[in-house]
C-alpha cells in the first residue's frame, strides 16, 4: 500500500525528531564522560593525603555530584522515553500500512 503525503511527511517528522534525541543523548554521554577521572588522576589528586582527607574529599564531591548525577539521570530519562515512544508511534505507523 502506498504511503499518502501526510504519512510521509509524519514520518518524516519523527525521523528528525529522533535524530534531535539521538544527538541529545550523544551530548548526555559526552557531559558524563566529562566527569570520568582514571585511577592515575586519582592517585594524584590523592598523593600526599590521610586517610581522613581523602575521605572528607569523597564526601564533599559525592555532596556536589550527587544533584549532577540526578539531573543528567533525568534528562537521560526524557530522552529514552520520548525515543521509545517515537519508535512506537514509527512501528504502529508502518503496520498500519503494511
Amino acid at each position: 500500500m502506498a504511503t499518502t503525503d501526510f504519512e510521509d511527511t509524519l514520518m518524516d517528522g519523527w525521523d528528525k525528531l529522533s535524530d534531535v534525541l539521538h544527538g541529545m543523548a550523544d551530548q548526555l554521554y559526552d557531559l558524563a564522560n566529562i566527569f570520568a577521572v582514571s585511577e592515575d588522576e586519582i592517585a594524584e589528586l590523592n598523593a600526599g593525603k590521610t586517610e581522613a582527607e581523602i575521605e572528607a574529599e569523597d564526601s564533599l564531591a559525592a555532596l556536589v555530584a550527587a544533584p549532577i548525577v540526578d539531573a543528567l539521570n533525568g534528562m537521560s530519562d526524557i530522552v529514552d522515553n520520548a525515543t521509545m515512544k517515537i519508535w512506537e508511534m514509527t512501528t504502529a505507523q508502518t503496520d498500519g500500512n503494511g
